[in-house]
């Protein structure tokens, strides 16, 4: 009996030693389960949060972009994704296109709340894909976000989301209802197409825009029906958005009352329609709603509508009269586009913006009353209209447009043949392309008093050449002002401006609260200060060189496009955000030295600076981005730095001349096309830190004949012809004498022989 209960006893004690022993293992080795993207040794979870795991970061190519990181691709087959909602201490904060593009293993994808931007084509083709949480934080989904995603059911879009982008569920043969946020605003063009079993959409108050086709091919949509209309809605108002129109061959159509939303399109190309009531609470206006609507002969627009819409009534041959409400603030691009019978439109006061094209070949109008509340009017905004609309001033030729109190409120378009020009002491707006490409232009004084200024309103003059001043009184200043001016050698925003200055004579434009330099010339120095470039801000410009001060944080997109005689460029540690296109055609250059604070090299950033022969990199970079040096024919050499993760698509094609190049061991993914039509580049030795190449690496056939991989067989995330069928050796550390491996001699690849 004793010796039972001392067995008894034992075996208890090295039981519980046992235990013991594993809790302690347990706490000093995590389950491995439970991945900490991090690396901080942390359960992401917080121990109790029922947050769900975050998949393995392994999974996903990650791209440091400064503020984050966006997710370039995902490499896993997991069946359950969780996308890390931080990496390396950083926020991960967007989703690049095509990062999960036909994945067909999927079935559960939850995106966090740090994500606020999702690419176009990201999720199209997840074919597998059935379940779907997007957190609150999303802002946007892209074209094509989840097109083709044939297994999802179900879709809840967060309060956050604000945009939903064309065709972004196109496809969707298996979705049955769609929950919107309460803050969404826009659904684009097509969004929904051909979702053929979607039966349940509930439209929130918030939505103020839905595209043309939003809904087209959804056969089981329930509507709900008011006379001849067809309408979707909310507990609340069934009657939020008009979709369609029951009966095509009605001439007259009554919007209901509670309308907020006329779908795009709803009422495009009806000949028969000759009389539409719109309903006192209507937002707008949608985008092509009365396209080619040519037996329309007169629209009122009641005070609730506040924008006229792209091609709301263009080619409304018959429409002679149009009274707006008091609420309309913007008339957009072509929106009155070829009425031609068009003889009266009232502008109410309030009204800010017309937009380009929107009166294009209104030849029947005889008069135009412009209310003072107007800020900009756009490129062609009155094209071709008829002259008797416009005021000249004296025998100047110039054109302007106003009302009776003064006619003289905007000029339009400057005498082609003029070559100076005094703008008329009363005028407030010159618009948008005013003097766009007058070659015979020299000069131009604008007035005191003039408050606005449009967009490329002096593009390409290029024998603009006496110092253009910009008056204390402007308050807005359009993009593109001065681009391609290429003779004009002085700038100045006179003194008292509350807005713009020229400081330290820079010959620039620089917007004062925000130290941005918005437009500059050949001549122009950027001060100690100015923290942000423009896009755009000096696009064709001819200076030889130019310094960024390390005040400078940003350089938007294009900011130096097309500056054909800039020679060298340094970017200095400061900036962190070089924008796309930044450089591109810049065919002078031939320096460039980028600083510390960048993280990433753009899409297109250097495309085409055919004459770029020396790039300097630092250990910051850890991007390449697609095509960023495609075409810089003359680039021979390149190095690239240890920090580098990311060549992108088409990174250097059609660097005809480079012949080598030496891929760091930190390189993880190369993009499709990354060296095509490099024809002097004949090898390349890829290091074993690579584990995807997304696809060829070179479609040429006259280049990089031979590939030296330091990886000993195939990695799983190479594509299958990533070789374009040329010669590829693996490396082996014993002798193997196949042909088919290498080793380093002498620090140089040689085949085992």
């Amino acid at each position: 009996m004793k010796k039972t209960l001392f067995l008894m006893l034992a075996l208890f004690m090295v039981a519980f030693c046992f235990v013991a022993c594993k809790k302690g293992a347990d706490d000093d080795n995590p389950d491995p389960d439970i991945v900490d993207p991090d690396g901080n040794g942390e359960d992401p979870n917080g121990g109790g949060d029922t947050t769900p795991t975050a998949s393995k970061a392994e999974d996903f190519v990650f791209v440091d972009d400064g503020v984050g990181y966006f997710i370039k691709a995902y490499v896993g087959n997991e069946k359950t994704v969780v996308i890390p909602s931080t990496y390396k201490g950083k926020p991960v904060i967007a989703i690049e296109k095509w990062a999960f593009f036909e994945n067909e293993t999927m079935e559960s994808l939850t995106i966090p709340s740090s994500i606020k931007t999702i690419g176009e084509d990201v999720f199209n083709g997840c074919t597998a894909l059935k379940t779907l949480t997007i957190e609150n934080g999303v802002e946007s989904i892209g074209f094509n976000g989840f097109s083709y995603c044939t297994s999802l059911e179900t879709i809840v879009l967060p309060d956050s989301l604000t945009y939903v982008g064309p065709l972004t569920f196109e496809g969707c043969t298996a979705l049955k209802s769609v929950t919107f946020g309460k803050n969404l605003q826009s659904i684009s063009p097509f969004t929904f197409k051909d979702c053929e079993n979607l039966t349940s959409v509930i439209i929130p108050d918030s939505i103020e825009v839905v595209g043309r086709g939003a809904f087209e091919g959804c056969k089981n949509l329930s509507y709900n029906l008011s006379e001849n209309g067809q309408y979707l809605g909310n507990d609340i108002n069934k009657y939020v958005l008009l979709v369609g129109v029951s009966d095509l061959s009605a001439t007259t159509f009554k919007v209901h009352d509670d309308c907020q939303v006329l779908i795009g399109g709803v009422f495009q190309g009806n000949k028969l329609l000759t009389t539409v009531t719109l309903g006192n609470k209507l937002k707008n206006i949608s985008n092509r709603a009365f396209y080619d609507c040519s037996g329309l002969t007169s629209v009122t627009v009641p005070k609730s509508v506040q924008f006229i819409g792209d091609n709301a009534f263009s080619k409304c041959s018959e429409l002679k009269t149009v009274t707006l409400g008091a609420g309309v603030k913007e008339i957009r691009s072509n929106a009155f586009e070829r009425c031609t019978k068009l003889e009266t439109i009232n502008l109410p006061e309030g009204l800010t913006l017309i937009n380009d094209n929107a009166f294009y070949n209104c030849s029947g109008l005889t008069s135009i009353n412009l209310p003072h509340s107007l800020e900009t009017i756009s490129k062609y905004a009155f094209y071709s209209c008829n002259n008797s609309i416009f005021s000249v001033d004296g025998s100047s030729g110039n054109q302007y447009l106003g009302n009776a109190n003064n006619p003289y409120l905007v000029f339009m378009e400057a005498n082609q043949y003029a070559t100076n020009v005094n703008v008329h002491p009363d005028c407030k707006i010159i618009a948008g392309g005013a003097f766009y490409y007058h070659n015979k232009l020299e000069s131009v004084t604008f007035p005191e008093g003039l408050m606005h200024i449009g967009d490329e309103a002096l593009g390409w003059c290029h024998n603009l050449k006496t110092k253009v001043i910009i008056p204390k009184s402007v308050k807005t200043i359009g993009s593109k002002l001065l681009s391609a001016c290429s003779n004009l050698t002085e700038l100045e925003v006179a003194a008292g401006n509350t807005v713009y200055d020229s400081r330290d004579n820079c010959n620039a434009i620089i917007e004062t609260a925000t130290n941005k330099l918005i437009a500059g010339i050949k001549t122009s120095t950027i001060p100690e200060g100015v923290v942000e470039i423009a896009e755009n801000a000096f696009e064709y410009a001819r200076f030889k060189t130019i310094t960024i001060p390390n005040t400078v944080t940003s350089i938007g997109d294009g900011a130096f496009a097309y500056s054909s005689a800039l020679e060298d460029i340094t970017i200095p540690d400061s900036v962190t955000n070089l924008g796309a296109d930044a450089f591109r055609s810049c065919s002078a250059l031939k320096t460039v030295t980028l600083g510390s604070g960048l993280k990433s090299i753009k899409t297109w950033t250097f495309n085409w600076c055919e004459n770029l022969t020396s790039v300097t990199m630092t250990d910051s970079i850890t991007y390449i981005g697609d095509s960023a040096f495609t075409g810089c024919v003359l680039l021979a050499s390149i190095t690239l730095p240890d920090s580098l993760v990311l060549i992108d698509d088409s990174a250097f094609a059609g660097c005809a001349v480079l012949a080598t190049i030496k891929l760091p061991s930190s390189v993880e993914s190369i993009g499709s096309g990354a060296f095509n039509g490099c024809d002097a580049l004949m090898s390349l030795l890829i290091p074993s830190s690579v584990k995807h190449i997304f696809g060829k690496i070179s479609y040429s056939k006259n280049n990089l004949e031979t590939f030296y991989c330091e990886a000993t067989s195939t990695p799983q995330g190479f594509f299958a012809d990533w070789h374009n069928e040329k010669t590829v050796y693996w490396y082996s550390e014993t002798e193997n004498k196949d042909g088919a491996h290498w080793r380093y001699v002498d620090g140089e690849p040689s085949i085992w022989s």
